[in-house]
């Protein structure tokens, strides 16, 4: 039997998350996504940029407090943004993860440390995001359950399913290892009295951030809609992403984004345009600052090695 070759399977899930996207681009329309972003407000579009940065903060300052190191901010945020622009050139989800905690071991932080760091960050957004999630399935339920959950839900759950089975599987078969304890004492730390408090603020200002973005680009195209609706389109977005196991959640979370906002009697292809256009405007600005800092390192670098000669 002859196998699937490493190279061809390695990508096949960010093509799947790259056709998902084209599709939901040819579905809004190009000329309406053009239209949209056009007869956007430059105030509420320049405001909503801003709150981005200020979600970019909110990350890196989460990230340097659940790996509790000295490392500094900006640092941090260069690793942040790199291991999220990486994280859609990889097959899976998780390739930006790995590249985050490569680098982190180059700055002497155990790979204990860095992956319980990662994984606390997991953990506090599936939770903050299932807990809204459930609520706005309390309310919206027949229709989510109708028409999302039908057609996504029995794709998505198998793998994710498996992969928790295995990984729990595992946790117990190396339970006395002595990685595995220096990661669940790491891991547990996020979880202490001392620290879940402001965890939990971090969490809260890092999806509040992107809930207030969402909110100023539909103001931006004259559009009014319940923050409420969009608390819920990006948590549960964020929830059916990570299962659907695609680099990024690309195209799933952008469809169901936009699916939960046209709940608010938003027409389903405005909704759409609009949470492509958040995509675009997200991952233009992180590549943007991300090329500032390699520019800006390139720079110092040539202009000590002209001082050194």
């Amino acid at each position: 039997m002859k196998k699937l070759p490493v190279k061809g399977a390695k990508y096949l899930l960010s093509l799947v998350g790259a056709c998902l996207l084209l599709w939901i681009i040819r579905k809004a329309g190009w000329g309406k996504i053009v239209e949209i972003l056009s007869s956007m407000s430059p105030l509420f579009l320049f405001l909503a940029i801003l709150v981005w940065m200020l979600n970019l903060a909110f990350g890196t300052l989460r990230f340097k407090r659940f790996l509790a190191t000295d490392l500094s901010f900006f640092l941090l945020l260069e690793l942040y943004l790199l291991g999220s622009l990486l994280n859609y050139a990889g097959g899976i989800q998780g390739f930006g993860v790995g590249a985050r905690i490569g680098l982190l071991k180059m700055k002497k932080v155990s790979i204990s440390r860095s992956t319980a760091s990662i994984g606390s960050e997991i953990a506090y957004d599936i939770i903050l995001a299932s807990i809204v999630s459930v609520a706005g399935i309390c309310v919206y339920g027949k229709l989510i359950f109708e028409e999302l959950f039908s057609r996504l839900m029995p794709k998505f759950l198998i793998l994710p399913a498996v992969m928790i089975l295995l990984f729990l599987s595992a946790m117990f078969l190396l339970r006395k290892n002595e990685f595995l304890g220096h990661f669940m004492r790491n891991f547990l730390r996020a979880f202490s009295s001392r620290n879940v408090v402001g965890n939990i603020l971090n969490t809260l200002g890092l999806y509040g951030s992107v809930i207030v973005m969402f909110f100023l680009l539909y103001k931006a195209a004259g559009i009014w809609i319940n923050p409420l609706i969009l608390m819920f389109a990006v948590s549960i977005s964020y929830i059916i992403g990570l299962m659907s196991l695609i680099p990024g959640g690309l195209g799933v979370r952008d469809a169901v984004t936009g699916y939960v906002c046209s709940l608010a009697g938003i027409d389903i292809n405005t909704a759409l345009s609009i949470a492509i256009i958040t995509r675009f405007i997200c991952l233009s600005f992180n590549s943007i600052v991300l090329l500032i800092f390699v520019i800006s390192r390139r720079m110092h670098d040539k202009t000590s090695s002209h001082a050194e000669s």
